[in-house]
């Protein structure tokens, strides 16, 4: 499979009892295949339904869970449908850098900086194992 090429892997998935039953399957399939979980990140997070659940599932997943939460949001599938990423799709429809609007956008940006701090760190780390320090 196409996991067997990749040193890591970043598992999404959303808050709901079939995605959450299947995580064991999709992490035991990745750790068979000989690579590293990075970590798994929930998508389409709404605060009024999911909010239990996701302390349920830091608690069951620990450190393998990432801070960063993608908040549910329309203006993804629309930017999807239109072949925009969401900044350019924004920009387009002249949305204000500000609000909740955004809100998906600065979500991303914060995944993406958890995760490349992290791989970062893991660099880092081979090095001074690589060195002998």
């Amino acid at each position: 499979t196409i996991i067997s090429h990749m040193d890591i892997v970043y598992v999404p998935t959303m808050i709901g009892e079939f995605e959450i039953s299947g995580l064991k399957k999709v992490t035991d399939e990745i750790l068979r295949q000989n690579t590293k979980l990075g970590g798994i990140f929930i998508t389409k997070y709404q605060n009024e339904t999911d909010s239990e659940l996701i302390g349920q599932l830091r608690e069951a997943l620990q450190d393998r869970m990432l801070n960063a939460i993608i908040p549910f949001s329309n203006t993804v599938r629309k930017s999807q449908m239109e072949g925009l990423p969401l900044e350019a799709y924004f920009d387009k429809h002249k949305v204000p850098c500000i609000g909740n609007a955004w809100k998906v956008v600065n979500a991303y940006n914060d995944l993406t900086c958890e995760i490349v701090k992290e791989i970062m760190s893991m660099t880092y780390l081979k090095e001074l194992k690589e060195n002998g320090k």
